[in-house]
C-alpha cells in the first residue's frame, strides 16, 4: 500500500470516529435505496450505466447520520467496429470491453439548510472499490482501490417515516499502480434516493 491510500485511510478513520456516537446512545437506523447513472468516467471502457446502493444510516444528532453503504456501479462499454470477415463491410459495433465497480464504504451525512419540507445535505464516504472488466461475460481483469467520496443530496419528505431524494456524488479512487491493468481515478454517479425510518416504538 502506498503513502497517499495510508494517508487517506487514516483521515477517513478519524472523520468517521467524529461521527459516531458512544455505543449506547445507538437507534435504529434509516435505510436508503438508491437508483441511478454513473457517469464521468476517466479511461476507457466509460460512458456510463446503472448505480446502485442501499445504506443503513444512523443518527448522530439532529442533523448529522453515519452508517455503511454497498454498491455497484456500471462504469460503461468499449464499442469496436463489426467488420464482415469476407469484404470488410461495416455490420455496426459490438461491444468488446465492459467496466463495473463494487465494494462497500463508511459514510457520514451532515445537514446543511432546511427551507420548508426541503433538507440539503453533503456526504462524505471513504472505503473500498473492487473494478472489474469483462468482455461478453468473460472475466477479463480486476484490480482493488481504496477510494473517498463527496456529495450532495436534496430531500423532500413523503408521508410519514419516508423521504425521497436526488444525489449527486463524485468517488476519486487511489488504486495500486499496475502497468498490466488500465487504472480508474473517479467518477461521478447521480441518483435518486428512497428512505425510510421505523417509527420508535411507544
Amino acid at each position: 500500500m502506498n503513502a497517499r491510500i495510508a494517508i487517506a485511510v487514516a483521515l477517513a478513520a478519524a472523520a468517521t470516529a467524529a461521527f459516531a456516537p458512544p455505543a449506547h446512545a445507538l437507534s435504529a437506523p434509516a435505510i436508503e435505496l438508491a437508483a441511478g447513472q454513473a457517469f464521468g468516467a476517466d479511461g476507457a471502457p466509460g460512458g456510463g450505466g446503472l448505480s446502485v446502493a442501499v445504506t443503513p444510516l444512523w443518527p448522530a444528532g439532529d442533523r448529522a447520520r453515519f452508517g455503511v453503504t454497498l454498491f455497484a456501479d456500471d462504469i460503461g462499454t468499449s464499442l469496436t467496429p463489426l467488420l464482415d470477415p469476407h469484404n470488410g463491410t461495416n455490420l455496426g459495433t459490438s461491444a468488446s470491453l465492459h467496466r463495473w465497480t463494487w465494494g462497500a464504504a463508511w459514510r457520514g451525512d451532515l445537514d446543511v439548510a432546511r427551507r420548508g419540507p426541503w433538507t440539503a445535505s453533503a456526504s462524505g464516504t471513504w472505503g473500498w472499490w473492487r473494478i472489474v472488466d469483462d468482455s461478453g461475460g468473460n472475466f477479463v481483469a480486476a484490480a482493488s482501490a481504496v477510494g473517498i467520496g463527496l456529495g450532495g443530496a436534496v430531500r423532500h419528505p413523503l408521508g410519514v417515516g419516508h423521504q425521497v431524494g436526488l444525489a449527486v456524488r463524485w468517488q476519486r479512487l487511489f488504486a495500486e499502480k499496475n502497468s498490466a491493468y488500465r487504472r480508474m481515478q473517479g467518477y461521478a454517479s447521480a441518483a435518486l434516493e428512497w428512505n425510510w425510518t421505523r417509527a420508535p416504538r411507544p
